[in-house]
């Protein structure tokens, strides 16, 4: 499959999947409150995860019309996420757009990321095409990944405090704040196809490992990528005090002196950019972009060996072109 049969796809399920959620997400009053609840939504994204799910769904022989309010609660919650963590990171932008607390106020940010979590919720509750207990599950599903999420989040938070942290603490932090919506995302989709246990298994393997490599390729892109493309800062990891798996690594790599330096400048969270600049330079010459790459490889085979037991179809194959396309991506 091409990339660009896979991008026309993504596009069309992103476009159907935002034209659902501009209906559900209206502009009401309190105007300011749904306002700042839109604001990341009309800023687009990639919608991988409705994506996912609505594959996930027609890779067991369901439909796009019994997913697309799953497809859309994913979403919602996704964009909650992001409006809660653009305000415990400081960040600016998002999207190439300003972030909603920085349009908005902190106050009302908070309460428009509150207020998409009802609104998945909402959505989810309300699949007309689905079963009652095929409902259930899935909204059990995707309150677990919000509680696993949050703890995820907090050992975020926290690492950005410690000098020591592992590759094994880094992978466990990753699959619950990354990969616990991925693997919601696959699972609710076969939910919605009445799949087997196995398969949901197996979706939900898919999910995780996906949500991995996803992960490591977004710290590679964080040191490494243009501004442009990212819709952030680059370096912005480095200088928030980011243990990501290509920090940590190098970290391990440099000389007392330097690796100092390195969490010096971390900590302070006033580099300036040429300081930022000369730390990255130091952080790749040690080869821990390719250590990085190396294991997020190996997370996307993971990724694809769980989709190669799943039934062969056309939704298989896309799920399977969008896991290469997570590691080659520029943005």
């Amino acid at each position: 499959m091409t990339t660009s049969h896979l991008e026309e796809e993504i596009e069309g399920t992103g476009a159907r999947v935002s034209a659902f959620l501009d209906d559900l997400v209206v502009e009401k009053e309190p105007i300011r409150l749904t306002q700042a609840a839109r604001h990341l939504l009309k800023a687009g994204g990639k919608r991988l995860r409705p994506f996912i799910t609505i594959k996930s769904c027609e890779a067991e022989g369901g439909t796009e019309v019994e997913a697309m309010p799953l497809a859309c609660a994913i979403e919602l919650l996704h964009n909650f996420t992001l409006i809660h963590d653009d305000i415990m990171d400081k960040d600016a932008m998002r999207r190439n757009v300003k972030t909603v607390h920085t349009i908005y106020g902190e106050p009302i940010a908070i309460l428009a990321g509150d207020y998409l979590f009802a609104k998945a919720f909402e959505v989810s509750s309300n699949s007309p095409r689905l079963k009652p207990e095929s409902v259930l599950m899935a909204n059990r599903r995707l309150a677990d990944a919000m509680v696993v999420l949050a703890e995820g989040q907090t050992m975020d938070t926290q690492f950005e405090h410690e000098d020591e942290v592992t590759e094994f603490e880094y992978v466990q932090m990753v699959r619950m704040k990354t990969s616990s919506l991925y693997s919601a995302s696959a699972y609710v989709g076969g939910c919605a196809a009445d799949a087997s246990k196995h398969e949901l298994q197996l979706l939900e393997s898919f999910g995780d490992a996906f949500g991995i490599a996803f992960q490591i390729r977004d710290d590679i892109l964080g040191l490494t990528g243009q501004v442009d493309r990212l819709g952030k800062p680059v370096g912005s990891d480095l200088q928030k005090g980011k243990k990501t798996l290509i920090i940590l690594k190098a970290l391990e790599q440099l000389t007392p002196a330097k690796r100092k330096q390195i969490l010096t400048l971390m900590r302070s969270q006033e580099a300036r950019p040429d300081e930022i600049q000369e730390a990255t330079e130091l952080l790749l010459e040690t080869g821990a972009k390719n250590y990085a790459e190396t294991r997020m490889k190996e997370y996307a085979e993971k990724a694809l060996s769980a989709l190669s037991k799943l039934p062969a179809n056309g939704a298989r194959e896309l799920l399977e072109a969008c896991t290469r396309f997570a590691i080659e991506r520029s943005f």
